[in-house]
């Protein structure tokens, strides 16, 4: 009995019974399990956030540039406004500017729009406090685009410039402002319509996206208007571009709401999707039109700007930001629940005395801070944001977007 005992007590135990198969998670299983949980984290993720701050630049937030009333030796015009940016491909900055050689009769056969191109003379980081000391004078001799053709008659308007670096090439769109169907000799002088453009509606009221591309873009000569062709709507006024690495590109474009379409070649432009329209109940209730041409931040999203008419609340034209998707522009991430910019300075509100002299008045007399039409990167997610006050003098502000 005692070695039965010890005998029991030295066995081994015994082995464990094999769990039956089917019991067992199969590899694929053990996948699948895997993969919904990625997918329900990936779905369960916040989308990115954005937090966006403004500044205005020059000394006690004086941001205004190219004034030909104040500073008449920076331009050789009496109008300078919807600037836009380019990085040119040999790393200077660049805008180009709408501009109106007299002060009556801008946008008028007699003393029609034209774009100009006006370097940074710099290098190095950016002097915020005096940008206006930094660039070139806007001069005649600057001038890259006049109107040519019926279409064209009135002026070559809001420029939105960007370069496809691939192929070393300059794409600017901008709207011909004219009418093609009108008699060209009955609008073609000063005396034809005026003194100011409500006085020639019958030479110009026509509106529209045209498309100029080169490889020398400070040449005039160089600039060469393509063929572009679309679905409906496709060159309405006022757009934007953005040009990828790889195809489709896509472009934003309109006024009253925007739209974004999509293209391989950079000529034919389809599937047209509403991007940015108005918010009831918001800052933006109703207008909004097309900006800037979007930059990357560095998380490979995209920000962008778009203009728009404030509202009852408030008056007047401002600026908004959204942050698009990298992977898909169209997409919109986030918009901002408050306008970027609004007119709030005198040279914004068309203050008399010193500032009673601009277009807006002639317009009608409405706050105005337009066309933030160019962002002009300054390293990491900070940017200048050019803008127009009053339709006459250039504004710029410094933007910071930062990543919750």
């Amino acid at each position: 009995a005692r070695e039965a005992h010890r005998l029991r007590r030295i066995a081994p135990p015994p082995a464990p019974r094999p769990r039956d198969a089917a019991a067992r998670p199969s590899m694929a299983a053990l996948l699948t399990t895997l993969v919904c949980l990625v997918l329900a984290a990936t779905a369960a993720a916040p989308p990115p956030r954005y937090a966006v701050e403004v500044s205005r630049t020059g000394p006690g937030g004086m941001n205004v540039l190219f004034d030909s009333v104040h500073h008449p030796e920076t331009t050789d015009f009496a109008h300078n406004f919807g600037p836009s940016h380019v990085r040119l491909l040999d790393g200077v900055d660049a805008l180009v500017i709408r501009s109106c050689v007299h002060r009556p009769g801008c946008s008028t056969p007699g003393n029609s729009d034209v774009i100009t191109l006006v370097k940074r003379t710099v290098t190095g980081p950016v002097d915020l406090s005096n940008l206006q000391s930094e660039f070139e004078k806007n001069s005649l001799d600057k001038v890259i685009l006049r109107p040519q053709g019926a279409d064209e008659q009135c002026g070559v308007q809001d420029p939105r410039i960007t370069v496809d670096r691939r192929t070393g090439t300059y794409l600017m769109a901008y709207t011909a402002y004219g009418d093609g169907t009108a008699n060209p000799t009955a609008c073609s002088n000063a005396t034809a319509c005026g003194p100011t453009w409500p006085h020639c509606s019958r030479c110009c009221k026509s509106t529209k996206t045209k498309v100029v591309m080169s490889k020398t873009p400070e040449v005039a000569s160089s600039w060469v208007r393509v063929n572009r062709t679309g679905d409906v709507g496709f060159d309405a006024k006022s757009t934007a571009t953005l040009v990828r690495d790889t195809p489709p590109h896509f472009q934003w474009t309109g006024t009253g709401s925007v739209r974004s379409w999509q293209s391989n070649d950079l000529l034919h432009w389809t599937a047209a999707e509403d991007a940015i329209v108005g918010r009831p109940g918001s800052f933006d209730p109703g207008y909004c039109e097309a900006g800037a041409p979007p930059v990357r931040l560095a998380d490979g999203n995209y920000f962008t700007t778009y203009d728009t008419i404030i509202g009852s609340q408030r008056h007047g034209w401002a600026a908004g930001w959204v942050v698009l998707n990298g992977s898909n522009p169209r997409e919109v991430l986030q918009r901002g629940g408050e306008p970027l910019v609004e007119p709030t300075r005198p040279w914004e509100l068309q203050t008399p005395p010193q500032w009673n002299w601009t277009q807006a008045v002639q317009e009608g007399g409405v706050p105005m801070i337009g066309a933030t039409n160019g962002l002009m990167p300054l390293g990491g997610d900070v940017f200048l944001a050019w803008a127009c006050a009053s339709d006459s003098v250039v504004e710029a502000f410094e933007v910071r977007v930062t990543k919750w």
